[in-house]
């Protein structure tokens, strides 16, 4: 449970800089949203393998919607 509650921060936290970065207009946000979407694939990928597809996708949809949600309005 552990690698999909990483991706879904990682994701969550992706989400939250492309919103930073404006429209791909500012250079770190988009670096930082890129190397964040590619750990949190990775990390989804260890998720899928340790707990089976259906558990890590369900978890991990549910932990990025809440995780997206207490950025924007939080």
């Amino acid at each position: 449970m552990g690698f999909v509650i990483a991706a879904s921060v990682a994701f969550a936290l992706g989400g939250a800089l492309m919103k930073w970065s404006e429209g791909l207009h500012h250079l770190r946000p988009v670096l930082g949203m890129g190397l964040l979407f590619v750990l949190g694939g990775l990390l989804l990928a260890l998720a899928v393998r340790d707990e089976g597809l259906s558990v890590a996708y369900v978890v991990g949809l549910v932990l990025i919607a809440v995780g997206v949600a207490s950025v924007r309005f939080g």
